[in-house]
């Protein structure tokens, strides 16, 4: 304290000289009182942003082998809701230690250092409905629902011995699968039914609005799919009219062409995707189209080249 309050009164000397002198001395009090405001602005309080080696996120995580199959397009990883209580406020640790187990265990956002796949993270926004049953999923600390874990592709839990640990799940689903029935529910129905071991995302698929025509289809074949940021693509081949479902979040964004036509995309499973597909061989095509995006960035493109049209104006 008595250094900072030296400090002030430091400043406030050297901005006194510095109204009063003239010519070059007072020049130099300026330079000298800049100097000053520097050293107070770098010095007046610790860094509260610890920071860890570049080196230890170049490290091979110890869990990347054991999730070889949690990536995008293929399967997920959910960690236990005791390994997250346990991140979250577990044990004080050294930093660089606490990033590696935080690592091991796909902490929040961690996950993305290693390009594994899972369910939850932390968002700057979420989508609604996902945030109404994401919570669905967990029956304990350490048990998941079994139905609506499978239809999410998760191929991977904390195991209960310890949260950088994992178990693997070999109930899992693809991401995308076809052959499912439709049934129209309301969205409290279906937020009741997805925890229930009756719920079968191999069997249903759960709709809030009616739709005529698909049946269950068991023979129905999912082929060539490709999964890419903002694009997917696959095959369906189907003996009758029947249903698609993709365990990704709905959202209006989101277009869907049915060979080159088209088609809606329905809420699923209360918060995801599903499309009618008729009987036959049929190629889907799903693009992330955000049009309120295109055309601010096609505002803000046109404000830069208007601002620099009007500063070579004035240049000239």
């Amino acid at each position: 304290a008595k250094g900072r309050l030296l400090m002030l009164i430091i400043l406030g000397a050297l901005l006194v000289f510095g109204v009063r002198a003239r010519g070059g001395f007072r020049r130099r009090i300026w330079m000298i009182l800049v100097l000053f405001v520097w050293v107070d602005l770098t010095t007046h309080q610790p860094n509260l942003a610890p920071t860890i080696s570049r080196s230890v996120y170049a490290e091979k995580n110890i869990a990347e082998t054991s999730l070889a199959d949690a990536r995008m397009g293929v399967g997920r990883a959910l960690p236990s809701d005791a390994a997250q209580n346990y991140f979250l406020s577990g044990p004080s640790k050294p930093l660089t230690e606490h990033f590696r187990e935080k690592r091991a265990g796909l902490y929040s956002d961690m996950n993305l250092l290693d390009e594994v796949a899972k369910v939850n993270g932390f968002y700057s926004l979420w989508l609604p409905r996902f945030g109404e049953v994401q919570h669905l999923l967990y029956d304990g600390p350490h048990e998941l629902r079994q139905g609506f874990a499978d239809f999410l592709g998760i191929r991977h839990v904390t195991s209960s011995r310890s949260p950088i640990e994992w178990m693997t799940r070999n109930t899992a689903r693809p991401l995308v699968t076809a052959g499912q029935a439709p049934v129209v529910m309301s969205f409290a129905e279906i937020q009741a039914a997805l925890p229930t071991p009756q719920f079968n995302p191999a069997e249903n698929v759960l709709l809030e609005t009616p739709i005529s025509g698909p049946v269950r289809d068991r023979s129905a074949t999912v082929t060539n799919l490709q999964w890419v940021a903002h694009r997917i693509r696959f095959r369906v081949n189907a003996a009758v009219p029947t249903m698609a479902t993709i365990a990704q979040s709905h959202y209006h964004c989101w277009r869907a062409t049915l060979n080159g036509a088209p088609v809606p995309i329905h809420l699923a499973n209360g918060a995801f995707q599903a499309l009618a597909v008729p009987a036959g061989d049929s190629e889907i095509v799903m693009e992330y189209v955000d049009r309120g995006f295109q055309i601010g960035a096609m505002l803000s493109g046109l404000s830069v080249l208007m601002a620099m049209g009007f500063w070579l104006r004035l240049r000239a």
